[in-house]
């Protein structure tokens, strides 16, 4: 159960993570997202985002509310919208749904799923850059479990490169 707060206490951010911020509250960390964000109150990020990744993060000054979505007890599925610029054959799905070898260890296995291609806008340094800049493909990834995370960047990477 998570306890209410008073509305005008609350604070709850929606923020479009740029690439070069880093997901975390560490004030020695350079181009944290708290000093990105410059909220007056003590805000956290629920979740985290790489640094050379940019998307949709939430942020919030209640604790309770985090460590809630947070816990991997809870059982919260994660999901993931990768775009690559290769094509996807089912033998690519495969080997990703089946895990990575990676640093000596293999990742967790997820659910793959074939997107169709999509147009997005893109952003430099932001991913995959495709041949056709206004259309990418899209590969989604999804944890069984929050507390399952895959490290699916390296996973993609290492698995294209192959």
């Amino acid at each position: 159960m998570i306890e209410p707060r008073e509305a005008e206490d609350l604070v709850l951010i929606a923020l479009n993570k740029p690439v070069g911020i880093v997901s975390t509250t560490e004030d020695g960390e350079r181009d944290n997202i708290v000093d990105f964000v410059n909220h007056s109150k003590r805000v956290f990020p629920i979740g985290r985002l790489d640094k050379d990744s940019q998307g949709l993060i939430f942020l919030t000054n209640h604790g309770d509310l985090v460590n809630k979505i947070l816990r991997a007890g809870n059982d919260h599925e994660k999901e993931y919208l990768v775009t690559v610029d290769k094509p996807i054959t089912d033998e690519f799905i495969r080997g990703m749904g089946a895990g990575v070898p990676i640093l000596g260890t293999v990742t967790k296995k997820c659910k793959v799923k074939k997107g169709s291609t999509v147009c997005l806008p893109h952003y430099p340094g932001a991913g995959a850059e495709p041949s056709d800049s206004s259309h990418v493909r899209a590969l989604w990834l999804r944890s069984e479990k929050a507390g399952t995370y895959a490290h699916y960047e390296r996973q993609l990477k290492r698995h294209s490169a192959g």
